[in-house]
């Protein structure tokens, strides 16, 4: 992408890498870090005409939720 000058990159994170996620702080440092990575490589490829994104969506229903009675989440 940088040889050719553009291109786009999507992250998928989660909107529990943009705030406060309790009791899932795993889950959430590890969406904060991939929204932090997004944010930083954004303007580090803006230079070379590559777009980054990232793509945070809120709920949606997974496996992950089948364990996730101590948050209160299940389908």
């Amino acid at each position: 992408m940088k040889e050719q000058r553009f291109g786009h990159i999507v992250y998928p994170a989660s909107a529990a890498g943009l705030g406060p996620s309790p009791i899932s702080s795993a889950y959430s440092t590890t969406k904060h870090a991939v929204v932090g990575l997004t944010t930083s490589l954004h303007y580090e490829a803006e230079l070379y005409g590559v777009k980054v994104s990232k793509l945070c969506p809120t709920f949606v229903n997974t496996p992950i939720f089948a364990k996730a009675k101590a948050i209160n989440i299940g389908y």
